[in-house]
């Protein structure tokens, strides 16, 4: 790159001296020429495949040509014309020396390119009835933001030598950035519904309408917190629930699987039934038949088929959690910095706004992440828990009769609404299991690293604090245990007391039944209160550890 740079008459691609150890930092024009221009073109170029098939798996329906996207086509047409121009004028004003710029040749040319790919994108998103373009929006952020460092150094060179020097060349690159915000900006809304698909909700969720942006930034939920705050909210005023978290799409695509996985699990076990029949079971085929049995008893296939339907989506904020502690632990490293620049005299003042400003970045990028995640997560975890919860019910419909011997009408209650919400809150910090010791001995990395062996004292803290929390998970459960069994037990009986009110009123043994559950009611807040003890001297460890 340094040898292309200095065939057309530029300095090397990276100068040190120039770029940070000066008072007045900027970048090497061949790195604005090469680089800065490039990166949105590669990003673009290596992930439309990956984009494209994106688009053809998910079919939303076609989109008419609406204002929105003629406005992107016009202006995107605009760029690539400045391109196009940019590069007739260079080639007919040094034809005689071409090859000594190649690089201000080929940049505007690839970046024409590339925006005619991004027009032909926007066409195929509005085939496939995509509404709002996180890719798009990516790419021109990119553009944007790598465009911002040759508008500093124009502006800089107008006021040093006079926009009347070269107006043509000013009047082209600013209105190139000016409309390059425009696509930025008008990316920020979505496009109309597709066609045939009416909304028939009277107050349907916006989350439907909003853009990439507003997805991410939760604005699509102001209206109804400022609503909120001006009166008190009542049931008409909440949103209907969008088609895919409704309990009917969910239960009825989870049936699918579901019916498909027992269907298979079936087949094999005839398959090996069949064989031991005939006599031909071999010691492989025994160990086989006997593993199923396992899976099939452990809820093995049950865990697999929500993995399958719901793993994708979980897998998105698993991602978001990933560049949440990236940055977490960016801000400390970035505060070391500053700190350093604070004790050093000599250092030029830009590197102080450049710190504050990055640390102040970084802190909305992981708050952006964070709350991503934990969105995903509960979304995923409402899923979930909807989906077993008619599963259950849906059994519970067609259980034959030997099977309600060994199941009450009261354990299939307290599978619903206690047993489906440790379901959720599994999935909602189930990432933890994996993230903690990670995050953990990275700490203690960076700890040792400023402190050195005195950074063992924390060690030995954390240390000693994981017996305990240890010992109060094992003590919980159980308590779980013990409260749970009292609850099927209080459930049972009051099963039967409904099921036999008018003996039991008969004989007037409404004190001795009463008597028992409350009996069951108190041992079972016993519990309770005694694993809710234990959960409060966890969570006081736990908080107070880093200040130990």
């Amino acid at each position: 790159m340094d040898a292309f740079c200095r065939l057309s008459g530029l300095d090397p691609l990276w100068d040190w001296n120039r770029t940070w150890y000066t008072a007045n930092p900027d970048l090497t024009q061949c790195f604005q020429n090469t680089v800065l221009v490039w990166v949105p073109c590669v990003y673009l170029w290596l992930l439309v495949p990956f984009y494209c098939v994106h688009l053809y798996c998910h079919d939303r329906g076609r989109i008419q040509m609406s204002c929105l996207c003629t406005v992107k086509m016009v202006l995107g047409f605009l760029l690539a014309s400045f391109g196009f121009v940019e590069f007739f004028y260079i080639l007919l004003e040094r034809s005689q020396d071409i090859e000594h710029h190649m690089v201000f040749l080929l940049s505007p040319i690839i970046r024409s390119i590339t925006v005619i790919l991004a027009l032909c994108i926007i066409q195929l998103e509005r085939i496939r009835g995509c509404r709002s373009s996180v890719f798009l929006f990516l790419f021109w952020v990119l553009s944007v933001v790598c465009s911002l460092v040759p508008l500093r150094a124009k502006i800089q060179l107008a006021i040093d030598e006079g926009i009347a020097s070269d107006i043509v060349r000013y009047l082209a690159f600013f209105s190139y950035f000016s409309i390059q915000l425009a696509q930025l900006f008008l990316c920020c809304f979505a496009d109309q519904p597709p066609q045939g698909k009416p909304i028939l909700e009277k107050n349907p969720c916006p989350v439907e309408d909003a853009s990439f942006l507003s997805k991410i930034l939760f604005w699509w939920f102001t209206g109804l917190v400022v609503k909120g705050y001006r009166t008190p909210l009542e049931a008409e005023d909440l949103w209907t629930l969008r088609e895919e978290d409704t309990s009917h799409k969910i239960i009825s695509d989870l049936q699918q699987d579901w019916t498909a996985e027992c269907a298979e699990l079936q087949k094999q076990q005839k398959a090996l039934a069949s064989g031991a029949a005939l006599g031909s079971r071999l010691p492989d085929q025994a160990q086989l038949f006997r593993k199923l049995q396992k899976e099939q008893s452990s809820g093995f296939f049950l865990l697999r088929t929500l993995t399958r339907k719901f793993g994708p989506y979980f897998l998105t904020g698993t991602l978001c959690i990933l560049f949440h502690d990236a940055f977490m632990f960016a801000i400390p490293q970035v505060l070391s910095l500053l700190l350093a620049f604070m004790r050093d005299g000599d250092a030029p003042l830009w590197k102080g706004y450049f710190y504050a400003t990055l640390m102040f970045l970084l802190s909305c990028l992981q708050s952006l992440f964070n709350h991503q995640y934990m969105y995903t997560c509960f979304t995923v975890g409402m899923r979930v828990k909807t989906a077993v919860m008619g599963l259950v019910y849906r059994k519970s419909l067609v259980v034959n009769s030997s099977a309600r011997r060994t199941c009450t009408v009261g354990e299939i209650v307290n599978l619903v609404s206690a047993d489906t919400q440790k379901l959720m809150d599994f999935v909602v910090y189930f990432n933890a299991v994996w993230l903690a010791p990670i995050e953990i001995a990275l700490c203690l990395f960076f700890l040792w690293q400023h402190l050195g062996p005195s950074a063992l004292a924390g060690i030995a803290t954390v240390i000693l604090i994981f017996p305990l929390n240890g010992f109060i998970a094992k003590k919980r459960s159980k308590l779980q245990e013990i409260q749970m069994k009292f609850m099927d037990g209080r459930i049972r009986l009051m099963n039967e007391i409904l099921n036999g009110i008018k003996i039991l009123k008969f004989y007037a043994w409404e004190k001795a039944f009463l008597e028992q559950v409350l009996g069951y009611r108190e041992k079972e807040l016993k519990a309770l209160k005694k694993s809710q003890i234990l959960y409060s001297i966890s969570i006081a460890s736990f908080n107070s550890s880093s200040f130990l």
